[in-house]
């Protein structure tokens, strides 16, 4: 699980992925230390940070839950199965935006929520903020 200042900021910004409500009554006992601050993981293994920014949790969404938006995008077609669509049209997305030299050492959940936000909204990171793709 990425716990990166990166990541909690794109999620942060991402407000269109920003589905779990934070419930106190429903957190675990474990925490873990980032360097954003301190996550609660719930029942249900969502996992949240305290914004720094505004006085609410952000969810930070796990690699499955960020594959599970885009589903509908992967349905079984030509005899394959979501997640082998997933898996290839989220590598061939790879392949066309991500330049490897600019980017060496990206997470398997900043990738998912940057193919997550461009194949549904239409947005890109621009290292601050998510912009409309042109």
């Amino acid at each position: 699980m990425d716990l990166s200042k990166e990541y909690i900021l794109m999620c942060e910004k991402a407000a269109e992925t920003q589905t779990k409500d934070f419930n106190a009554y429903a957190c675990l006992q474990s925490c873990y230390k980032s360097d954003f601050g301190k996550v609660m993981v719930d029942n249900y293994d969502n996992c949240f940070v305290f914004s720094q920014n505004k006085p609410c949790y952000i969810w930070l969404p796990r690699q499955d839950q960020l594959q599970e938006m885009v589903r509908r995008e992967h349905e079984y077609r030509n005899g394959k199965s979501w997640q082998v669509n997933y898996i290839l049209l989220f590598s061939d997305w790879i392949r066309k935006t991500i330049d490897p030299l600019s980017h060496t050492d990206i997470s398997a959940e900043i990738l998912s929520l940057m193919y997550v936000m461009a194949l549904k909204f239409n947005k890109q990171w621009n290292g601050q903020d998510w912009e409309e793709m042109k």
